[in-house]
């Protein structure tokens, strides 16, 4: 039977992640693959919460790819975004506190506002939704983007909310729920968003179409007047994060063109660049202080840099995979290197020495992670993309910063059909089995129809919409969902 090398692409409608890398799946009819998501494969599933923890572990909460991870900020609750919806959990004892179901689709983004008492998640399906932590109860939804939300963040001062999508920025009023400003960002993704420390300006990073090496822009907004201040250009390509230093007076940017940039607010001028490395830039971080900054690298490669001047300090090479994520502690003495192969590392942040400990556990690479305000606990998450006995691993891991140790596993709930408690196969089963039917209507909309089938194999991958790239959701993206769904199993 004929075999072909495939880039398997999972994607939202309006986005796209391309997860490099090649699989082999074996060419079926559409029937036959049609037969694998009618008649259940023989899959018995295992509560994922038993399995084995790795030393130290304080807990393993979520299910699904796990997209985003804050810490409220007096670092008593975390929020976990993912493709079930948004938990809310204790921190202290691992108690899961709340599930915010209500988007359709995978959530990309989570912020809390400054005093804790809101959170805002923005999603796949287009939408913002604000809930009340204290009530646990959805406040406002947010309807007017068209695309799904990359990121959300609040003003310092926690008045308003800005999220970034597919060919806009937009303001909201968090205390009326109006729609305050819609900012013609760019035609294409607006990935990046941060406000400056005094809330007078926000930056976002994006891509104008069609793209060019030209077309990478970063672009500064007066908050008050909703005025565009400055275009900055200089990127050759995606810009995946801007950040402010501490005092607001610069501004720095990283690319996958390989380069930091670094940005005078005042003058809106360029002040330097960084060779960061010969790959994507995939993260970057200030210290508390603004004199360093640590880029890390598509192939794991981190490297520390004096922010004044721009000198290259080190490199330092531990990881063997892209860096994900890099937090500071708040004196800025140490910071942390989440990475997709699966670890975390702490790292001196004087000498860019490597502590003594690795956190360990994760079997997947992990994509998000964030560090409590005392800094005494740091939450790590990862892809849902592992096959164990029926269920997708996905789990989160608090660990204890001072003793290095994974301490506390959370429970999560998962959106299942047939109420076994996983989602899988079997789940795309029974819905596939059921149409015409009064249940299972997954989404809600009254009908059992492919968009249930669509829902629930979004919790299986870590994108709901068009798997296979012909820009539209159909039944041929449930067959690669499926013919994926066999090459796990195998």
């Amino acid at each position: 039977m004929q075999t072909k090398q495939l880039r398997f692409r999972m994607e939202t409608l309006y986005t796209r992640v391309q997860l490099r890398g090649t699989i082999h799946l074996q060419f079926f009819s559409l029937a036959l693959l049609l037969t694998a998501i009618l008649f259940p494969l023989n899959i018995h599933a295992q509560d994922y919460t038993q399995l084995q923890l790795p030393v130290g572990a304080k807990t393993r909460i979520g299910k699904g790819t796990i997209n985003d991870i804050k810490f409220s900020p007096d670092g008593h609750l975390v929020a976990v975004a993912g493709s079930i919806g948004v938990w809310l959990y204790n921190v202290r004892t691992g108690a899961e506190v709340a599930l915010f179901t209500g988007h359709t689709q995978s959530v990309l983004s989570v912020a809390f506002s400054p005093d804790g008492k809101t959170l805002a998640s923005g999603s796949s399906d287009t939408t913002i939704r604000l809930w009340d932590v204290e009530t646990q109860q959805h406040k406002v939804s947010f309807t007017q983007h068209r695309y799904g939300i990359w990121a959300v963040a609040f003003s310092p001062a926690g008045k308003t909310l800005a999220s970034s999508s597919y060919g806009s920025v937009r303001l909201w009023d968090v205390e009326t729920g109006q729609h305050k400003a819609r900012l013609k960002a760019y035609t294409g993704r607006a990935r990046a968003l941060a406000f400056s420390p005094d809330g007078r300006l926000l930056a976002n990073g994006g891509q104008e179409l069609p793209l060019t090496s030209s077309n990478y822009l970063i672009q500064l907004w007066d908050i008050a007047t909703n005025q565009h201040l400055a275009t900055l250009e200089g990127h050759t390509s995606e810009i995946e994060a801007v950040v402010f230093s501490s005092d607001g007076k610069t501004l720095v940017s990283a690319s996958w063109d390989g380069t930091i940039r670094l940005w005078d607010v005042s003058t809106k001028s360029q002040l330097s660049t960084f060779i960061g490395s010969a790959d994507w830039l995939t993260s970057v971080a200030f210290s508390a202080d603004g004199e360093m900054l640590v880029s890390g690298s598509r192939r794991g490669e981190i490297r520390l840099w004096d922010a004044s001047t721009g000198q290259h300090i080190r490199t330092l090479s531990a990881h063997t995979q892209e860096v994900a994520d890099i937090v500071f502690s708040m004196d800025g003495t140490t910071f942390a290197s989440a990475s997709r192969d699966g670890t975390i590392r702490s790292w001196d942040a004087s000498g860019g020495h490597l502590q003594e400990t690795t956190l360990k556990g994760h079997t997947d690479g992990i994509t998000a992670m964030a560090l409590s305000p005392n800094g005494r606990t740091l939450a790590s998450g990862t892809y849902g993309r592992r096959l164990i006995s029926g269920s997708w691993e996905a789990p989160i891991r608090l660990w204890n910063v001072d003793t290095q140790r994974s301490e506390t596993v959370l429970k999560a709930h998962t959106r299942q059909v047939n109420g076994d408690g996983v989602v899988n196969v079997e789940d795309l089963t029974l819905v596939a089995n059921s149409f015409g039917q009064d249940f299972p209507d997954v989404n809600g909309d009254g009908v059992v129809n492919i968009l249930d089938l669509t829902l629930v194999a979004s919790r299986l991958e870590q994108s709901p919409a068009d798997v296979n790239g012909d820009g539209i959701v159909n039944i041929l993206d449930l067959t690669s969902v499926a013919s994926h769904l066999s090459e796990e199993v195998e």
